[in-house]
């Protein structure tokens, strides 16, 4: 415990000994650590994020990111459904089911890691002759 708070003195004292003995930099600006020792906020207010311009990702690129979020958002559904389909499969073969506890794990992720596949696949197949910018934004 004792030494959270030495290190915390001591990088204390270390940026204010900084900001003391340069207090200005290359630029002839006003030094900005005390600005990092106060808020820590204040250095990002006065910068808004820049938008992305139309031409600044190509249609594959588009495509990709597009296939990524309809991937991982259908995990959780797909992973539900497989996951019901290998116990109906388990309830259904009674006593002699093959398959180990571990393997049974693997089987319910693989299928639903397939399933979310088939759903990405599926989608960029049908909206393959649209536009990128009036289907992937």
């Amino acid at each position: 415990m004792t030494s959270k708070y030495l290190r915390a003195v001591v990088l204390l004292i270390i940026f204010s000994s900084v900001n003391i003995l340069f207090p200005r930099n290359a630029n002839g600006d006003t030094s900005y650590f005390p600005t990092v020792l106060t808020t820590g906020v204040d250095l990002l207010a006065g910068n808004d994020p820049e938008e992305y311009r139309p031409d600044e990702f190509n249609s594959g690129l588009l495509a990709l990111r597009r296939g990524e979020i309809i991937f991982f958002g259908s995990v959780p559904v797909t992973f539900i459904l497989s996951g019901l389909g290998w116990q109906l499969s388990q309830a259904a073969a009674g006593s002699s089911y093959p398959f180990s506890d571990s393997q049974h794990t693997a089987n319910i992720l693989l299928s639903a890691a397939g399933f979310s596949l088939t759903v990405a696949v599926v989608d960029f197949i049908l909206g393959f002759g649209d536009t990128p910018e009036k289907s992937y934004r």
